[in-house]
């Protein structure tokens, strides 16, 4: 795996477990995780859009890292929830 694409993985999985963790105490409830993979899939698609406009480069396998991070992120976040 090319260091960029952990980097992404490892970039948003913590993006979405911080930030269930603060809607969760916000009392967001269940609705706390759908919220944080968004939050942490708009973090990667930003930084992508950025770089598109610095460098012309947008990389949709980034996104994908992004999305498996937030995802695995998710599926942590709930078992440690329910636990």
């Amino acid at each position: 795996m090319e260091k960029d694409k952990l980097l992404h993985f490892i970039a948003c999985e913590t993006i979405a477990l911080v930030a269930t963790i603060i809607f969760l105490i916000l009392g967001c409830g269940d609705y706390s995780f759908p919220i944080a993979f968004v939050v942490a899939l708009g973090a990667g698609i930003g930084k992508e859009a950025y770089d598109k406009k610095k460098t012309g480069l947008f990389d949709h396998m980034d996104i994908v890292f992004d999305f498996i991070g937030a995802f695995v992120a998710m599926i942590l976040a709930y078992f440690i929830h329910i636990a």
